[in-house]
Parts: C-alpha cells; structure tokens; sequence
C-alpha cells in the first residue's frame, strides 16, 4: 500500500516512536533506517515487525512482514537522518541475554547514544554480554541503533538493575572490577582479567559510588602524561581486549 498522507495512523507510530523513549519500551520496537542496516537485519534475522520503502524503491521483505511504501516527501519527513536513504523498518530486540555465558561489561550510566552503539559493536566483535544499568542511554534509540551499525541485531544485551545483576555476578564467581580514576585502582595488566567483568561509567560523572561499593575492586588503564582519561566507549574497548584474552 502507497501511503500518503501524514496522519496515516502508521505514520504516526513510526513518528512516536522515531522521539519517544516510553513509546520505543511500551511498544518494545526500535525505529531503524538505511539500506545496509535493512541488509545487516535481514542476514542476521532480525525480528522485524513492519517495513517502510521509499515509493519506487521496494525491495526484499521476509515472510509474513508487513510492509507499505511511502511518498519521497513523507519518508523524509519521517526519516530521522539527514539523508535519507530508501528503507526504514521496526523491529523488536532481544534482551534474553542469555546468548553468551562469558563476563559482560556493565554501563553504569552511559549516557552518549554514540558511545552506547560503538561500546554495542566492540562487545559483539569481543563476544562479550552487555548489561545495560540505569540512567543509561536507550538501546533503542534511532541514534544508538545507527552507531552500532547492525551489531544490535547480533548483540547480547539487556537492562538491568546493576545493584542486583553485580552480587548474582560475583555468587557465579565472576570478579566485577568499576573502572574508575581512583588512586585505589589498581592498573589494567596488572592481573589476569580472566572471569572478569568490567562497569564502565558515566561519561561526566564515572561509576556511581553506590555500584562501585558493590565491586570486588577498581581498576584504570595506564596512560602516559598529560590524559586524564579516555572516552567512554575507548575505554570499554580495551578492557574487553583484555577480559577476552
């Protein structure tokens, strides 16, 4: 079906859901867009819900998904890019977490979509669970979902409450060290981060002291003079080259 008109019921709910975090989590859907994360969901089987093509540009569809076309000026203005491409869909994720039984790394508030998606991809070439606690930034965000670049598709990955998931953590004997500038910390290469997980915190403020009271001990990263600490997502990248050794 061509659909033309703004007040399309299925417009809007592409609409709401495009720039709304309680819609996304009430719905369980994230808005997604762009030919190769379409190709990237498809590969990977994806749970997608509905498809969108730009008029003129239909292409491959799964089995028993719904799809429609829209008109250029409609799909622009319901793309949340700056150059649109031919294809937004909707898809569920799967938050089982119950893909990988390796340590994850744990996002104690990380807040930047950009650092949430690439900490997302580096975890899934790593093979590493992600535990996604509070005040974090939406897994579902259309900006997230754009920065992991079809990880999220592949990712094992759930929200949780890190002041539970850290103690089930440590009663399965996994060791979880915050990542924090203190001068307690003791430096990355120092031990073996075998059976290690790792929190990684918020961009501006670290790890929460109250998570952090909950770990078995704090670690930092050796740097030479003149930086005090490394981007977020840099920083998850490394230890997760280090817990996967």
């Amino acid at each position: 079906m061509l659909i033309q008109s703004a007040d399309n019921k299925r417009v809007k709910l592409l609409s709401k859901l495009a720039a709304s975090r309680s819609a996304r989590r009430s719905a369980g859907l994230c808005f997604c867009e762009g030919d190769t994360l379409y190709k990237d969901a498809l590969e990977y089987h994806a749970n997608i819900k509905s498809v969108y093509f730009r008029q003129g540009h239909e292409g491959l569809v799964p089995e028993g998904v719904e799809w429609n076309s829209l008109t250029d000026k409609l799909f622009d203005t319901v793309s949340q890019v700056d150059s649109p491409q031919n294809v937004i869909f909707l898809c569920s994720l799967d938050e089982s977490g119950e893909k990988k039984a390796g340590p994850p790394i744990l996002l104690d508030g990380v807040a930047d979509p950009g650092n949430m998606g690439t900490i997302i991809r580096t975890a899934v070439a790593f093979g590493h669970p992600v535990i996604v606690g509070e005040g974090s930034a939406d897994i579902y965000s259309p900006k997230v979902v754009r920065s992991a670049m079809g990880a999220l598709f592949r990712a094992d990955i759930r929200v949780a409450n890190l002041r539970a998931e850290i103690p089930a953590l440590q009663e399965k004997g996994i060791r979880v060290l915050a990542a924090t500038l203190s001068e307690k910390s003791r430096l990355l290469g120092e031990d073996s981060m075998q059976n290690t997980a790792v929190v990684i915190g918020n961009e501006a403020n670290g790890v929460s002291k109250e998570v952090c009271s909950l770990c078995d001990g704090e670690i930092i990263i050796p740097m030479r003079g003149g930086c005090e600490s490394l981007n977020a997502a840099v920083a998850a990248s490394v230890f997760m080259w280090e817990m996967a050794k």
